[in-house]
């Protein structure tokens, strides 16, 4: 990199969890949530999958990357984070937002980088509950070459539900012609009925885990439910629900090189 060049920044959040949460979709039995996040930093936007039923979410093996160069990564510089309650019938609600400066964070891998605790300022509408919400999070601020050292990839399977006399059967052959196909990126604008034309190839130098889809994010076999491919997206199948999809994940680790010395 020469000497004029400006360093670019690579901002990684994980360990996504939030507690205690107030109550948006009351019921008689005490109510719940629907919550999923948003993250905006420097214009560059990304977003949780919605977990239903739930006060205390946690988003397991969720992980996002916000790239920064140099002059935009400074004392000002913050990520922002919405917390929403999802809602079918009307529109989304906010829960309370995270204002988080990135300029106290120090640069480069940190072996031992702890979990950070935020509050969460709730809305105007949920300040009544006797809650005190919180974000636990982690960040790191890694260099390029840094943020290299293992690469994550991921890919949806895609079904869509038939009903007949003998019930509901998933198939991804009920997709239909103008949907995302089999597999798929996340908002879908790559696709194919093929596993490998979707899969990245092993960088060299790397080496490959194994793929397993995630769990966590849904039911027993990970699958997640909703009316169309928009979303919102349930762990639960229900009348309503047409489309499913499960995420799998592999991570690229890079090889160790060896010094002149260590031959």
């Amino acid at each position: 990199m020469s000497s004029d060049q400006e360093p670019t920044w690579i901002v990684v959040v994980s360990n996504l969890r939030a507690t205690d949460l107030p109550v948006a979709d009351p019921s008689f039995l005490g109510g719940s949530s629907d919550p999923y996040l948003t993250f905006v930093c420097m214009e560059q936007v990304k977003a949780t999958p919605c977990l239903p039923s739930t006060l205390n979410p946690v988003w397991h093996e969720e992980k996002f990357q916000f790239t920064l160069t140099g002059t935009s990564l400074n004392g000002s510089t913050s990520l922002f984070v919405k917390v929403w309650d999802s809602d079918v019938i009307s529109k989304d609600d906010l829960i309370g937002t995270v204002e988080i400066p990135l300029g106290s964070f120090p640069r480069g891998r940190q072996p031992n980088a702890n979990e950070c605790t935020f509050p969460i300022v709730l809305d105007a509408d949920f300040i009544k509950q006797r809650v005190s919400p919180q974000l636990h999070v982690k960040i790191e601020i890694l260099s390029q070459a840094e943020s290299l050292e293992e690469i994550t990839h991921e890919v949806w399977e895609n079904e869509r539900a038939s009903r007949g006399l003998t019930g509901v059967k998933w198939s991804y052959t009920n997709l239909q012609a103008n949907e995302r196909k089999h597999w798929s990126t996340d908002h879908g604008r790559l696709s194919s009925v093929k596993f490998d034309a979707i899969t990245p190839s092993v960088p060299k130098g790397y080496t490959a885990g194994s793929w397993h889809y995630v769990k966590a994010l849904g039911d027993d076999q990970g699958w997640v439910y909703a009316s169309s491919f928009n979303g919102p997206w349930y762990k639960k199948q229900s009348l309503r629900t047409s489309v499913r999809r499960r995420r799998w994940l592999n991570s690229f680790v890079k090889e160790p090189t060896l010094d002149d010395n260590e031959f």
